[in-house]
Order: C-alpha cells, then structure tokens, then sequence
C-alpha cells in the first residue's frame, strides 16, 4: 500500500497515533467538523487493509464503519482522500466543508 504521511497529516490535522507501536505501521487517524461529525482511519499497512468509520460526537456506535480490503493506494486530491483497492473500487472521503464519504462514485 502506497500513501504520503504529509498529505494524510495535512488532511487530518494531526500526526497519527500509533496504537502498537510504530514499527508495527498501523495508523490510527482522527478529524472531526463543524458538525460534530467525527472520522476515524485506521490504516493497516502490512495487510493493505484500511477501516473507516464515521461517527456523531458523543456517540458510541458509528453512523458508518467499512473495511477497504486489497487496498493499493491512499492518494490525496484537494479535500479529499480517495483509497483505491486492486478490483477498482475506491472510496472518497470527503475533509472539508464536511465530512462525507462516496462509495465508487465520482462526483
């Protein structure tokens, strides 16, 4: 799996946690918006697997969670992060005005 640190530093806001250690390289990332809504991703780069959830503040169970197996790239464009996987799908999370994720659509 290929992904820039910086951009996802840029788009996060924030240096990541490292839940087990860094030298484990799994990633722990979080941002949130004007409205409360928080996203979290979770990169697993030694499997090529990522987790995405999306969640209101305050709450415990997500409004979305997905698990983005076979993935190839993190790859930023302006506001948004596309995470692309070997059979062509993708996602596109969406950073700014808010938060919002497209499965396997352009806009």
């Amino acid at each position: 799996m290929k992904f820039d640190t910086l951009d996802l530093l840029e788009l996060f806001e924030s240096y990541p946690r490292f839940p087990y250690g860094e030298e484990q390289q799994i990633y722990w990332y979080k941002t949130s918006d004007e409205k409360n809504i928080i996203l979290t991703l979770d990169v697993f780069s030694y499997e090529n697997k990522c987790y995405i959830s999306i969640l209101s503040k305050g709450q415990e169970t997500p409004i979305f969670k997905i698990e983005a197996k076979k993935v190839t790239h993190l790859i930023r464009k302006e506001n948004s992060l596309y995470i692309n996987m070997e059979n062509n799908e993708f996602y596109k999370l969406f950073f700014k005005p808010y938060i919002a994720i497209r499965i396997n659509e352009e806009d």
